[in-house]
């Protein structure tokens, strides 16, 4: 990864650098419900900003403060961006054509 990709995302057309995009590729899908991503750990200042710019597009959370060391979550749309990165199918749209 070493360009910005323009897609689509909760707000509508958004730009994610290089640094977005591996914090969101890194954010893997839970083994819970696959609804919401795993933790990322946030290490440094850039981390954050990048956490924080992901949150304000909508596409995740972080914590910030724990004791146990800060982490980025994505959100269902933030796993929808990385489906789109990866190539992947959308599991919903695939459970509708088992009819």
């Amino acid at each position: 990864m070493t360009a910005a990709v323009t897609t689509c995302g909760p707000t509508g057309r958004i730009t994610l650098t290089p640094r977005m995009q591996a914090m969101i590729l890194a954010s893997e899908p839970s083994d819970l419900d696959h609804r919401e991503g795993a933790g990322v750990e946030i290490r440094t200042p850039a981390d954050y900003a990048v956490a924080k710019a992901l949150k304000h597009r909508a596409l995740g959370t972080y914590s910030h403060g724990s004791p146990y060391g800060d982490l980025y979550f994505n959100n269902s749309d933030g796993l929808a961006v990385r489906r789109e990165l990866r190539g992947e199918p959308d599991p919903d749209d695939m459970d509708q054509n088992d009819d």
